[in-house]
């Protein structure tokens, strides 16, 4: 399990003072869609580079970054502001009376015109991601799982992961499948597979052990969108983390004994295309009258003894307000 929490957030790229961007941020003037679709891309870029700064721990460089998106128009702001904007977009829902510790959320907003079919529009994008390991966009756990009576072959699969995504996309979006037998694992690890072979009437029984950490970041747009009220009108999230665990294989000569012990683990990745991009949810929302939603909703780790059975599902948060963030 991972000590400390390796996203953060918020969008976009390394420009200079000539930038287009940065132009684009400075200018009272409207953009066109295609000027708004790249700088919502940018400051995406920036969000990515940002966050891997953060991960390596170079507080330098996270710093240049988060100042190179306030060049373009994507500014910290703080939990009580974002808040505001979510009471403001979601109206209806009474937000909770919590407290909340400041700490754990970078919350981070750009708001663009733009001209779509030669009407004016106004967006608002939102990323928060946090930075501690204690809070609903984290998500962490473990479970076990024992082999029942029947030999173990080592072309059987110790690991298998899928996720549940849900897209408003036209074009398929990429997938989140992992999947890794035993043979793999122990090939992978240098060992002789035929060592490990267990046939039918073996007594040797398999174990494995599952631990994941997995830690989600969102992006939200808001508009009025010819109304008079502020609404959500796109959802976006993206994950980073990793599952692994412990494959053992236990041997009966009167009581049971562990045999060997493999450990094996996987990076659980996957970004929404078009995180961030208020740009294309507007057009999305303009067209169709529905929010644009491209997401993982769960992740289901596959059991290891009946394959295609799921073993345990990680429900990600997806939040659409302050609730839920906590």
């Amino acid at each position: 399990m991972k000590k400390a929490i390796c996203v953060l957030l918020a969008a976009v790229c390394c420009c200079m003072m000539s930038s287009p961007f940065v132009a684009y941020a400075q200018t009272s003037d409207v953009l066109s869609f295609e000027e708004a679709v790249a700088l919502d891309a940018e400051r995406t870029r920036l969000f990515q580079e940002m966050n891997e700064a953060v991960y390596r721990n170079d507080a330098e460089e996270a710093e240049r970054l988060e100042g190179e998106l306030a060049e373009i128009g994507m500014k910290e702001i703080s939990r009580s502001e974002a808040q505001d904007l979510l009471e403001e977009s979601n109206s209806g829902i009474e937000l909770l009376e919590k407290e909340y510790e400041d700490d754990k959320y970078k919350y981070f907003e750009g708001d663009v015109d733009m001209w779509y079919n030669g009407v004016e529009y106004s967006y608002t994008v939102m990323d928060i991601a946090p930075k501690l390991m204690s809070c609903s966009l984290v998500k962490s756990g473990d479970v076990d799982e024992f082999m029942p009576d029947y030999g173990y072959v080592a072309g059987k699969l110790v690991f298998e992961l899928t996720a549940d995504i849900v897209s408003m996309l036209a074009k398929p979006v990429p997938q989140l499948e992992k999947a890794l037998s035993l043979a793999e694992l122990l090939v992978n690890l240098g060992i002789n597979v035929a060592d490990f072979f267990i046939d039918e009437n073996s007594t040797d029984r398999v174990t494995a052990s599952y631990d994941w950490f997995i830690a989600e970041t969102v992006s939200l747009v808001f508009s009025k969108a010819g109304t008079n009220t502020k609404r959500t009108i796109g959802f976006f999230n993206s994950i980073s983390g990793e599952v692994s665990g412990y494959v053992n294989i236990l041997d009966y000569s009167g009581h049971w004994t562990e045999a060997h012990r493999e450990r094996f683990a996987e990076r659980v990745d996957w970004r929404a295309p078009n995180f961030g991009n208020g740009a294309n949810a507007l057009k999305y929302y303009i067209d169709t009258g529905t929010r644009y939603e491209v997401k993982v909703d769960s992740i289901d780790i596959k059991s290891l003894t009946n394959e295609g059975t799921i073993l345990h599902t990680i429900e990600l948060q997806n939040p659409l307000s302050l609730n839920e963030i906590y």
